[in-house]
């Protein structure tokens, strides 16, 4: 067992992780597989079963030294790497190949403490090119990235098309003009509701990103 060598997919993901949180546990950091990872042979992605590397690394979850796996996680799979085999974290895994719904989380079990990330065992295995990581850090969450304005035009157009849908659902699908009417006019009542809600949450949201990012929106 002395004869094998990391993935270099893996070894630059390490690095670009121990880059950006430094002072981050390794407690579940693990790459070679211990006696009960060898005695599962190939089925285990942590033994050199492939052309002697092992194509598995586990990455600790240590939010407050930087590094959440749950963040770590959706840049994993939001950046569709075709490097990537599958991933395991919280009890579920996520496989990028066709015969598992690929890209779609499936109960799985254990992974609390790290992450597993699998590579493909083909030659991109050894690509050792920078991972793309998007939302990983805070600064580069689109999420984030949202202004005041964008949140609230956001949730005001969400509302807007869900009060629009089901309007058209009650002139469609009542036949008989009263009940028709009485259906519009309960509609219209809620599209009342619908608009003092949307106010409400649009000075919510303004007054919670103001208090974040110190700036004041008066649109």
């Amino acid at each position: 067992m002395s004869d094998w060598r990391m993935a270099r997919s893996l070894d630059a993901l390490l690095g670009q992780l121990n880059a950006l949180a430094p002072n981050r546990s390794r407690a579940s950091d693990g790459g070679i597989g211990d006696t009960a990872h060898r005695m599962q042979g190939a089925s285990s992605d942590h033994n050199p079963w492939f052309r002697g590397m092992v194509t598995a690394r586990d990455f600790t979850h240590d939010p407050a030294g930087g590094l959440d796996c749950d963040r770590l996680a959706a840049a994993l799979i939001a950046s569709r790497d075709p490097r990537i085999k599958y991933l395991i974290w919280r009890g579920r895994i996520c496989d990028s190949r066709a015969p598992f719904k690929p890209w779609t989380w499936q109960p799985s079990s254990g992974h609390h403490q790290h992450l597993h990330l699998s590579v493909m065992d083909n030659n991109s295995a050894d690509d050792a090119r920078p991972w793309a990581l998007p939302g990983l850090i805070e600064e580069d969450d689109p999420f984030m990235a949202l202004t005041k304005d964008d949140l609230a035009d956001a949730v005001k157009t969400g509302v807007e098309n869900a009060f629009w849908r089901r309007y058209d659902e009650g002139r469609n699908l009542v036949d008989d003009e009263k009940e028709q009417t009485a259906r519009l006019i309960a509609i219209d009542a809620d599209g009342d509701k619908v608009v003092a809600a949307v106010q409400e949450n649009t000075k919510v949201l303004r007054e919670l990103l103001a208090a974040v990012t110190g700036k004041a929106v008066t649109k």
